[in-house]
């Protein structure tokens, strides 16, 4: 009964242990050494938390400062404010729904049969 799930996990297995390293790869592993995979994940991590701080605090901020110039109320400068931010993260709501990977994760299909999702990786 299990023998066809097992085929398709081997074959995923052995489809991510075919991909090679890019030349990027190859020589961030020969300056940084066995810490390479560490140090980017570090710079990955700080260059996503400053995108994600730009994006959703100071842009908004900028934006509601720049209405203050126009309006004079505070309370519909802060309104603008919450405003600015929900549209903000519903646009990135929706572009990341369509990513195909996201797609794959909430497809009705997949979650009745798991077996699928090896497969097709």
């Amino acid at each position: 009964m299990l023998k066809p799930l097992e085929d398709r996990v081997i074959v995923a297995v052995k489809d991510e242990e075919e991909q090679t390293e890019s030349r990027t790869e190859q020589l961030l592993e020969k300056i940084l050494g066995e810490k390479a995979e560490k140090i980017i994940m570090g710079i990955v991590l700080v260059f996503s938390l400053a995108i994600s701080i730009g994006l959703f605090m100071i842009l908004p901020y900028i934006a509601s400062e720049a209405l203050g110039k126009l309006i004079r109320n505070e309370y519909v400068i802060l309104f603008m404010e919450g405003i600015i931010r929900i549209a903000i993260f519903l646009g990135y709501i929706v572009l990341i729904s369509r990513m195909e990977d996201i797609k794959r994760v909430f497809d009705p299909k997949m979650i009745l049969n798991p077996g699928k999702v090896c497969y097709k990786l």
